[in-house]
């Protein structure tokens, strides 16, 4: 082996060689603190379009581009391509209209118009640069000339021609550069809109004025809706702080940058003004700019698919860190002005309410009261159940549910649902007793969860035609019911019994100052009434079929009770309430009651017998087709779109949270709505994917597993097992698998992800903050038959993911926050705790254990079990869940555990090390921009490569722009890419595995290894700063962070790979620390560049080799 020595870096003997060591100056020293962004990023998709070949692109573009779909993007997009290219006469005549460059064009000339303008400029469109006499420079198309003058056509102000004499020219030169910036093309937010516009552009060159038409969008498509009315402008202007000058920024430069360029200085395209000097033409003012980005202005186009308070954020960044101090027509705000403005009440973040089919039912809480319901909506009344009870939770006519506030119509929806109408109290409550009695005790029943098992057990629901059959046990007993609503005050139930002990029921109470119950036995119908003769409110109820036994009661509350005996066999009766004011009203009442005496009640058991063997009519017929895209990477891996349905007859929201493949390769997705879907054609080349609803109604679902075929859901009340029982591809029995013991009404108690072991056992977790859980959130087992119910662990914020590792140890993400001072993975251990305490709540939201924990005489435990990895928030300030990869045709990143950030949208490898009975990681960052926010990912038994997805919604601080939901596959394309294959804490140092040989050379560069570390500290604040490793506990800590240079360096192959590296550095110093930070940049022997950034956690530095 050939030593390299190092004097104050500089190299003082070199020798190639297959392996060798350096020696460093080695030592510690304070640094600053680390970057606010990872070392690696993911390519952008305008250059991987630039480094395509064009003729792929263009035949991709005929197999998945949409011309009616990119004539949207040329119209509507931020790219404003109609401004310059359309044929109308209010078109800018800066650039060639589209519809008269001629059908003789290639592709690759089509390509190279949108992503290398300057390539191939049209004659007549060339650019040229003035400089006059008195040092002005102009910039612009030339019209015309002669021997006096000049005419140009000025980007600025494309509609005015500005003339020049030739006397007043110093230098005027063609420019190299088109009118239309080369950059224009990072506007296009996808891969498929790029397609989509070059399908357009092609179409329209080759077919003309014709095909413009044909394409045109139509006027309602092109319909800029002015939102500016009835806004507070003031109240909105004077709310914006700081962090509405970051989130305008991030909406800067994802949308204005690629014209105004990012700093105020030079546009990127010559029309665009540079905020920092030139002249706004349409007003500098916070309002006047708000307008222009409203409703669109010389070039640019409208920008309203940002909300109004999302426009003025990006004023605000444009005046205060643009204008400010530099353009000479920045003014500050005063009173006057604010008090001039428009005035309104809406403070710009309304969001359109959209009309939605859940379904037959839908799960839900109801206001704060239940958190656990079943709403259906019967016509003129909606009836609601709680499912801890089987009780009525409400009964209301007008409308069906108010979702306005919720994850329904809002991307956050911290509301709950409540009746959209007015309740009818004499037909709500509908209440099971117990024990012969309906006012049994409650004491020691769970405050939030479901009445023990001898009480009542919700086995779920069947659907039959129009139908919802509800299955549950009152005190042993089988039951069956059906509600029908017969008019706006009237409500039917069906009900099939099963044999057992007597049962008491509450069917409904009497109006105010009923105490009169009346019973006429020629319709069995009983009335509850006032003794009041001028008061005629009543409540009536009736029963028909086997009225065997059956016996009405007064109870107290003016409720109306019925005793149904103790049977050997099964009965069917059919109970029918009503309420009224008047004699007439009661009339019409008894008259049903006696029509009902002559009807046959319905078998509800045999209905849902027969929904097993009977195939039912398709309740959502058809199958949606999509086209996906392939990513363009060739090497290494690709980043493919599985394209979500852009509308449905059910106005689906695809807000994308969970999925799991089925052995054949199908996908089961659900979203927050409610939904799942399964998709089929999920071959190589995603040319037809087939979407189709397979069940709704679900109460958020954020996990799905697919066990034997049948699809399991994690729902924030219960795990659901979704039954298609007569295989007509829609599932028709949504069983309770096992209900959830404590369920929250506020929004962010979610219920999270869903796994099994090796025994089969179900996992999900549950949120700790947000909730009202008794426990400081946990991972909960569920038993393979759904029977029994445990506790893994405990101690968790948001975990918003779990894993499975081989063998079947459970992992466990959680985000960074209150007692959580970073974002994690961790192992769930039995009966472990892994940190958050709960000594916090927000009153009348959520509260520990509904407020019966006493928040401020809670003490922290002395410490908490620490986790494989921690992340920092420029990693990954959201965390999602874990993918364990066992199938080689993944390639290289197979046998490794994949981590997802919901809040970065990115996806990172692990490397676990066990050292003893401690395991510690490191976790690199894959270089993906995902289109969303994933979560969950799964394996795809079919193909052997890693699916994800998830979505956008309450992620503060994550990555800007994406998605409200996405399906992505990462798929290897064959061609292994350079990479980390594994790392792990040695004796005095660190080892790292590369899968290619590293150019000796490049480990003497100064740069080639760095070093940072710093400890978290663990307490009730929000976060952690980064403190110096060892003081952050102490009683001086000191925020900072420890830089680390090694010793020495060895590099050698990997053992029985010769083409692979393995990089020892030499750490005499190392010791526990909470976050180590190590970025490489080297070459491999092939010349190319490498470079890498790894984050350890380590707990444990081996005391040898072995």
């Amino acid at each position: 082996m050939v030593h390299f020595v190092f004097a104050d870096r500089q190299r003082v003997r070199l020798k190639a060689c297959v392996g060798f060591f350096v020696v460093m100056c080695s030592g510690v020293s304070l640094s600053a603190a680390p970057p606010t962004m990872t070392l690696r990023q993911a390519v952008p998709l305008e250059t991987q379009l630039r480094q395509a070949d064009p003729l792929y692109l263009a035949e991709q573009s005929r197999l998945r581009g949409d011309a009616r779909r990119g004539a949207l993007v040329f119209y509507k997009s931020a790219a404003n391509c109609v401004s310059c290219h359309g044929s109308d006469s209010d078109a800018s005549p800066l650039g060639p209209p589209i519809a008269q460059l001629g059908n003789e064009l290639t592709d690759e000339y089509l390509v190279d118009a949108l992503l290398r303008p300057s390539k191939h400029i049209r004659e007549g469109y060339e650019t040229y640069s003035v400089l006059t006499v008195d040092g002005e420079v102009f910039k612009g198309m030339l019209v015309k000339q002669d021997d006096a003058e000049i005419t140009m056509r000025l980007g600025q102000s494309p509609e005015k021609d500005f003339t020049l004499s030739h006397d007043s020219i110093e230098v005027m030169k063609e420019d190299e550069q088109s009118m239309m910036p080369a950059g224009l093309m990072k506007s296009i937010k996808s891969q498929r809109e790029f397609l989509d516009l070059l399908r357009y552009v092609t179409s329209v060159a080759r077919g003309g004025r014709k095909a413009e038409e044909a394409l045109r969008p139509s006027p309602e498509q092109l319909l800029v809706k002015d939102d500016s009315v009835n806004l507070d402008h003031a109240g909105i202007i004077r709310s914006l702080r700081s962090r509405d000058i970051v989130e305008g920024e991030s909406l800067f430069r994802g949308d204005c940058a690629n014209c105004h360029g990012t700093d105020g200085v030079q546009p990127a395209l010559p029309t665009a003004r540079a905020f920092s000097s030139q002249e706004l033409k349409f007003g500098a003012d916070p309002y006047k700019m708000f307008m222009t980005l409203t409703k669109g202005n010389g070039l640019m186009g409208p920008m309203t698919y940002l909300t109004p308070h999302q426009r003025y954020q990006v004023v605000h960044y444009i005046r205060e860190m643009l204008m400010k101090d530099q353009n000479p027509g920045y003014e500050p705000l005063s009173d006057d002005y604010l008090n001039s403005l428009p005035t309104g009440t809406e403070d710009g973040k309304r969001f359109e309410i959209q009309q939605r089919d859940f379904g037959l039912a839908l799960g839900s809480q109801l206001r704060r009261d239940f958190p656990s319901v079943l709403t259906l909506p019967l016509g003129d009344l909606t009836v609601s159940y709680n499912l801890h009870a089987m009780d009525l939770a409400d009964v209301w006519t007008g409308g069906f549910l108010d979702l306005s506030e919720t994850q329904h119509q809002r991307p956050r929806g911290e509301g709950t649902a409540d009746p959209d109408g007015t309740s009818i109290p004499g037909l709500a409550s509908w209440q099971w007793g117990h024990d012969g009695e309906l006012d049994y005790s409650r004491e020691g029943c769970l405050p939030r969860g479901p009445l023990p098992k001898k009480w009542m057990d919700y086995r779920g629901y069947f659907l039959r035609g129009n139908n919802v059959i509800l299955s549950y046990q009152i005190d042993g007993r089988d039951l069956f019911e059906r509600a029908e609503a017969i008019d706006d005050r009237t409500l039917a139930r069906d009900l099939w019994i099963g044999p057992g002990e007597t049962l008491v029921l509450s069917v409904g109470n009497g109006p105010v100052g009923a105490t009169k119950l009346e019973f006429d036995e020629s319709n069995d119908t009983v009335v509850l009434k006032s003794s009041d003769q001028s008061n005629q409110a009543f409540t009536a109820a009736s029963v028909s079929g086997d009225r065997r036994g059956l016996r009405w009661d007064l109870a107290s509350g003016q409720r109306i009770k019925l005793t149904i005996p103790g049977d050997e066999v099964a009965r069917k009766v059919r109970i029918t309430v009503g309420v009224g004011n008047s004699t007439d009203e009661l009339k019409t009442f008894e008259s049903l009651a006696s029509i009902g005496l002559q009807k046959p009640v319905a078998d509800l058991a045999t209905r849902v017998q027969a929904s097993a063997t009977e195939p039912q009519q398709l309740r959502w017929g058809g199958e949606i087709t999509t086209v996906g895209v392939l990513g363009l990477e060739q090497e290494g891996y690709a980043l493919d779109t599985l394209t979500r349905p852009e509308a449905t007859p059910w106005n689906t929201w695809f807000r994308t949270t969970s999925l799991d493949f089925f052995d054949d390769g199908r996908m089961a997705i659900a979203t927050h709505g409610g939904d799942i879907w399964i998709v089929a054609g999920i071959d190589e080349t995603l040319t037809e994917l087939r979407w189709k609803r397979y069940a709704a109604g679900l109460y958020e679902p954020f996990g799905v597993k697919v066990v034997d075929g049948d699809v399991f859901v994690t729902c924030k009340d219960r795990l659901v097992r979704l039954h298609d029982r007569d295989g007509n591809g829609e599932a028709d029995f949504y069983e309770s698998f096992n209900a959830d013991s404590d369920v929250s009404t506020n929004f962010h108690a979610f219920n999270f992800d869903l796994q099994t072991d090796v025994e089969g056992n179900f996992y999900y977790a549950k949120s700790g903050h947000g909730a009202d859980f008794a426990l400081p959130g946990a991972v909960w087992r569920i038993s393979k038959d759904g029977k029994e119910r445990e506790v893994v662990c405990t101690g968790f914020r948001t975990p918003n993911g779990l894993g499975t590792l081989p063998g079947g140890r459970i992992t466990v993400s959680d985000n960074q926050g209150q007692w959580t001072p970073a974002s994690k993975v961790s192992i769930a251990k039995p009966g472990s705790f892994h940190g958050w305490v709960p000594t916090y709540s927000i009153p009348n939201m959520w509260e520990p254990d509904g407020g019966k924990i006493d928040i401020k005489t809670v003490v922290a435990p002395d410490t908490f079990e620490q986790p494989l990895v921690w992340m920092p928030q420029a990693f990954d300030n959201s965390s999602g869940g874990q993918i364990w990869v066992d199938d080689d045709r993944f390639g290289p990143l197979s046998k490794h555990l994949l981590h997802t950030s919901f809040g970065k949208g990115w996806m990172s490898m692990m490397m676990i090390q066990e050292v003893g009975e401690t395991a510690q990681a490191a976790i690199v960052k894959l270089p993906f921009d995902f289109s969303t926010g994933i979560m969950r990912g799964r394996v795809n038994p079919h193909d052997g490569q890693v699916y994800a997805t998830g979505l956008q919604g309450w992620n503060g601080g994550g990555r800007f722009g994406l998605d409200d939901g996405g399906v992505q596959r990462l798929r290897y394309t064959g061609t292994p890419p350079k990479m980390i294959t594994d790392a792990r804490v040695v004796k005095r140092g660190l080892e790292l595995d590369l899968n290619f040989a590293i150019d000796p050379e490049s480990v003497l560069d100064e740069n080639a290894v760095s070093i940072v570390q710093w400890d978290y500290l663990w307490s009730k604040a929000y976060g952690s700063d980064q403190y110096i490793p060892g003081t952050a506990e102490s009683d001086r800590p000191q925020v900072g962070t420890e830089t680390l240079k090694p010793e020495s360096v060895e590099v050698d192959a990997v053992p029985n790979d010769p083409s692979s590296s393995r990089l020892r550095l030499l750490l005499p110093t190392l010791a526990p620390v909470d976050q180590l930070q190590l970025q490489l940049k080297i070459r491999g022997q092939d010349g190319d560049s490498f470079e890498e950034e790894v984050y350890w956690t380590i707990h444990v530095v081996p005391s040898s080799d072995s």
